[in-house]
């Protein structure tokens, strides 16, 4: 039996995880929780936002690979979605 999936021509993750939720009114619930700091999704896009165009204003262009040498903390998702956003391929270590 075949499925139709409808998939769409070009997927982004970041847009799927953050600026979906953003389009369906979610932008001051909380998305990321990291010990006693919390961020909204509404923030989340503005970092993820930030560490994109940062990456853009170095030349890295889609498909590139970003190295990412990161703590598990608040900074991951900012940066790994950031890099995500613009096309480029986040390489993460986390020590």
């Amino acid at each position: 039996m075949p499925y139709n999936l409808n998939l769409p021509e070009q997927f982004n993750a970041a847009d799927y995880f953050i600026d979906r939720n953003i389009r369906e009114g979610r932008a001051n619930k909380t998305a990321v929780l990291c010990e006693e700091r919390a961020f909204t999704y509404g923030q989340l896009q503005e970092n993820v936002n930030r560490f994109g165009n940062a990456l853009k204003s170095l030349d890295v262009r889609m498909e590139e690979r970003v190295a990412l040498l990161l703590l598990d903390t608040e900074i991951y998702p900012q940066a790994f979605f950031g890099a995500i956003k613009i096309g480029a391929s986040p390489s993460v270590s986390i020590p």
